[in-house]
């Protein structure tokens, strides 16, 4: 339901969850009929169905937690080294450090890196290290 104020054209709404019987206006703060533009956070525009079980069920149960924790990390190291297979190099990410590819890359991009068997080619970007420098080095191919 939507108020519509006739002095100032601001719009007040009266709010009720789907499963309720009743409005909201016993949550609302005492003697507040309406809920003014500046209590919404925003509109809903999308949802994961079933994610926030996730969140009530930690809560409720905390081995659970530790539980899925370990799950999670355990994931994310298979995932990891499964893309070290797929793309044929060591580092999968790189943050560039300096301005030398400006305006390219900028300071504090992410390089996502993939190594395959073809041939190098000029024009192509390539991140590299220097024997006794630890700093990987993103530049392109010029000969």
């Amino acid at each position: 339901m939507v108020h519509e104020r006739e002095n100032t054209g601001e719009v007040d709404v009266l709010t009720k969850g789907d499963n309720n019987p009743e409005d909201d206006r016993l949550l609302y703060a005492k003697g507040q009929l309406w809920l003014n533009r500046h209590h919404i956070m925003g509109r809903a525009v999308g949802f994961l169905p079933y994610v926030g079980w996730v969140t009530i069920i930690m809560t409720e149960k905390p081995i659970i937690k530790y539980i899925l924790i370990g799950m999670i990390v355990t994931s994310a190291l298979i995932i990891w080294k499964a893309l070290i297979c797929v793309t044929g190099s060591d580092s999968l990410v790189v943050v560039v450090l300096s301005e030398s590819m400006e305006p390219g890359f900028q300071r504090g991009d992410i390089l996502f890196l993939h190594m395959s068997k073809d041939p190098i080619r000029a024009g192509e970007i390539v991140v590299f290290n220097i024997d006794g420098r630890d700093i990987p080095i993103v530049h392109r191919v010029i000969m």
